[in-house]
């Protein structure tokens, strides 16, 4: 699942490309993406860009883009690893978020997000437009269990042990 409006600086065109790629050995995979799609000229028309990229690489099916989501527990909850294939971004909240519910992150190497993601123990962090990249680390957590499990204990133990309410507080 992906946490983000849908804008060109987001880069879902590199989500979809490697969505391509893990759909192949995981048929039954589904992309949730949450975020304002509607209320703005910009987001509708890029969200319009979007559907036809699906529709012609017939993966539109596997996509679903929920809109602005105010409680971001359901979304969480129904996810297995949170993703984001950004171009530029700052120190992302969506990440701790997912972190905190267990969710391991795969998200490109931008901005704050290394500071966030230990990669290859927390998630794995992707150099930006790399699709087989980004579609290779969703299938090693799609396909093995324990490396899944491992990851998702190390993403709820880092947002511990760095970004909870105490730590802030503490570095305060």
């Amino acid at each position: 699942g992906m946490a983000s409006r849908v804008h060109p600086c987001k880069d879902f065109e590199t989500l979809i490309e490697a969505a391509q790629i893990l759909i192949a050995p995981f048929p039954d995979c589904q992309i949730l993406i949450v975020g304002d799609y509607t209320n703005v000229p910009a987001h509708r028309e890029h969200y319009q860009h979007l559907q036809a990229m699906l529709r012609e690489k017939a993966i539109q099916d596997h996509f679903v883009f929920a809109g602005f989501e105010s409680d971001m527990t359901s979304f969480f909850s129904a996810i297995d690893v949170c993703a984001l294939s950004t171009h530029a971004e700052g120190f992302l909240l969506a990440i701790i978020e997912a972190m905190h519910y267990g969710k391991p992150v795969v998200a490109t190497r931008v901005g704050g997000i290394p500071e966030a993601i230990s990669h290859e123990e927390t998630g794995y962090s992707i150099p930006p437009r790399s699709p087989q990249e980004f579609a290779d680390a969703l299938i090693r957590l799609h396909a093995d269990a324990d490396l899944y499990s491992k990851m998702s204990a190390a993403a709820r133990q880092r947002m511990q042990d760095l970004f909870s309410a105490d730590q802030f507080h503490n570095r305060v």
